[in-house]
């Protein structure tokens, strides 16, 4: 019983301590990824995201990019690699932090803003048949909670 009681201190303790932006976080887009852009020269594809985007969190936050097609009247994953830049992915980024990420310029370090043949395209070709966006996951870092999504612009089709 003794135990118990000490688990529910600590919880109710915990709980008490948690942060209100920690409990109900928010993120904010300032700046969104203004093209969505599919090549395919029968050969090498490319989905690519550019220019920038810039975000800020009120959680410890990290992101993830996963480029969708509209492939039979929905849209659907339709690459199996999701693009997570380090120190991201690995340590999240701090609360109320604000990052750019910047297909021109590689910013963070490692991040290219596009898929290609390496990334497990799960639709048929070629990629530019088909409209694409890219969806931007925000979690945070603690536990992976879905914070909020957002979108880039679809592309257009240009074969």
């Amino acid at each position: 019983m003794k135990r118990l009681l000490v688990l529910i201190a600590v919880f109710v303790a915990g709980v008490i301590n948690t942060p209100v932006a920690e409990a109900n976080p928010t993120c904010t887009i300032t700046t969104q990824f203004s093209s969505t852009q599919a090549t395919d020269d029968g050969t090498n594809w490319i989905v690519l995201v550019a220019p920038k985007m810039t975000a800020s969190c009120t959680s410890a936050w990290y992101v993830t990019f996963t480029a969708q097609c509209f492939d039979g009247g929905a849209w659907a994953q339709c690459v199996t690699n999701q693009l997570c830049v380090p120190p991201s992915c690995t340590t999240g980024w701090t609360v109320g932090s604000s990052h750019t990420y910047n297909e021109t310029t590689g910013t963070p370090a490692g991040f290219t803003g596009y898929w290609d043949n390496g990334d497990g395209l799960t639709s048929s070709r070629p990629v530019c048949a088909y409209k694409w966006r890219i969806r931007e996951a925000f979690r945070r870092k603690s536990d992976d909670f879905l914070i909020t999504t957002a979108l880039s612009p679809d592309s257009t089709v240009t074969c």
